[in-house]
């Protein structure tokens, strides 16, 4: 039987790495504000633009100048387009950020916690303007595929669900509860540092290029549960388990499943330990959760089972569809603002913000 956590390429990266956002059912949900929050950074970089005027590729030689000075670099990946960067956090005092649509991101602190990037100096607007009635079009495409995988997603999120109340019959809370104070005595009392904070972060993302997972709790943990999707409960599994962790006082890192909104992952920093859905090539402890599920299966629960799961994989196919449609659309918009670009004179301007914020974080 297909999981909801199936059907997700792995995008193997160094260091620290999330999806900035992700499309949910609910539309597109970015956690800017969160990983760029300008009362808390010291300082964080906004950059306007167009698509395919060079914003990626600025973050990223940022984030490569940064690392090689010595400081770490939080990466940020597009959650509509996995090969783009859309922001990072240097030495967790300094953010650069893509602040352009679907995420658009003002400056709320102008000069005193904020600086504009604006690539846009580097355009040539005459070039653009010969080309309106062709970027209106594929705006619109865009639009079009967009609205089409929205609705899609949430026809998806609906019957996944069903399939969630499905397995609410057959989980063994008791069982998954005696677990849960049995994993609390070996990892130990939550350290002074610790308050029972949680963080919202996404490993994995429903893109233009199809369905993405970046490994990034695997790589951070000394220790790695593998949970199993016997019957769907993984997720009801996690997600109870994100709750006794963080009211026990621990720090925890949660990913979310872009559509469904249950847990798929569990990281704590502060103890080095992960519980993350995913087949994973790290030297993980197995959980099958088998071992939580009731003894006496209802009549008719598999078939159900099986056709939620169905239903819920169409529903996702057809939403990666429309996504492509609006990829072919947006890699059009791409090409005609490369176009247009100066991308020598970029280029020369990034290395001066690269050489100012190298600067700022050597105070």
């Amino acid at each position: 039987m297909k999981s909801v956590y199936s059907g997700y390429a792995r995008i193997e990266t160094d260091g620290a790495a999330y999806f900035a956002g992700a499309n949910t059912a609910d539309g597109f949900r970015g956690i800017y504000d969160e990983i760029a929050d300008e009362t808390v950074l010291e300082r964080v970089y906004v950059i306007k633009g167009g698509a395919g005027t060079g914003k990626s590729t600025l973050i990223r030689k940022v984030a490569e100048a940064a690392a090689k000075a010595g400081w770490t670099a939080e990466l940020y990946f597009c959650g509509s387009d996995p090969y783009s960067l859309d922001c990072a956090v240097l030495d967790g005092r300094i953010a650069v950020l893509d602040g352009t649509a679907p995420h658009v991101r003002e400056l709320t602190y102008p000069g005193a916690a904020s600086s504009l990037i604006d690539v846009t100096r580097f355009w040539d607007a005459a070039v653009l303007e010969t080309c309106r009635d062709d970027i209106l079009a594929h705006c619109h495409a865009k639009s079009d595929g967009w609205a089409s995988a929205y609705r899609y997603l949430r026809a998806a999120a609906a019957v996944n669900e069903e399939r969630s109340a499905l397995s609410g019959t057959v989980f063994d809370r008791a069982k998954a509860e005696a677990y849960f104070a049995r994993r609390k005595k070996e990892i130990g009392k939550p350290k002074p540092e610790e308050s029972g904070r949680t963080v919202l972060r996404y490993t994995r993302a429903v893109t233009m290029r199809g369905r993405y997972y970046l490994p990034t709790f695997e790589r951070l943990a000394e220790t790695v549960y593998a949970v199993s999707d016997a019957f769907g409960c993984a997720a009801l599994f996690l997600d109870r388990l994100a709750g006794v962790l963080a009211a026990a006082g621990y720090d925890t890192v949660v990913s979310r499943l872009p559509v469904t909104g249950h847990t798929d992952g569990i990281f704590l920093p502060a103890h080095r330990i992960a519980f993350v859905t995913a087949e994973t090539d790290a030297d993980a402890r197995r959980l099958n959760m088998s071992r939580f599920v009731t003894e006496e299966i209802p009549e008719g629960f598999r078939g159900q089972m099986r056709l939620a799961a169905k239903i819920g994989e169409s529903c996702m196919e057809e939403a990666e569809s429309a996504l492509a449609r609006a990829a072919e659309a947006h890699f059009a918009l791409e090409e005609i603002y490369r176009s247009a670009m100066d991308f020598p004179a970029l280029g020369r301007y990034t290395k001066k913000i690269c050489a100012e914020i190298t600067e700022r974080l050597k105070k």
